[in-house]
């Protein structure tokens, strides 16, 4: 009760970018919210946590206005890969 089942978009069809994109680093992965253009982090729109889910692992980061949309993840690599991303505005998105 008093909790709401929030679904994952998965494909943006307007010029803010929303859909997370995976980078894989030497040491880890680089998630940003915006392949070619980064998504806005004003104070009345912004993404306020990217996550990774790594086989069985869930790592997150809380953004702040201002701050890249973007969240590096120094992790041990995996055979599975997802991003998520909760913008203020649009809400859930994943790759």
């Amino acid at each position: 009760e008093g909790l709401e089942i929030v679904k994952e978009k998965t494909q943006d069809a307007s010029t803010e970018k929303h859909v997370p994109f995976v980078e894989e680093k030497e040491d880890g992965y680089l998630v940003k919210v915006g392949k070619e253009m980064a998504h806005p982090m004003t104070e009345e729109h912004y993404i306020q946590m990217i996550e990774i889910c790594v086989d069985d692992f869930l790592y997150r980061k809380y953004l702040k206005p201002g701050e890249a949309p973007e969240a590096y993840f120094k992790v041990p690599k995996g055979k599975s890969v997802c991003a998520r991303e909760y913008c203020n505005i649009h809400g859930l998105w994943s790759n």
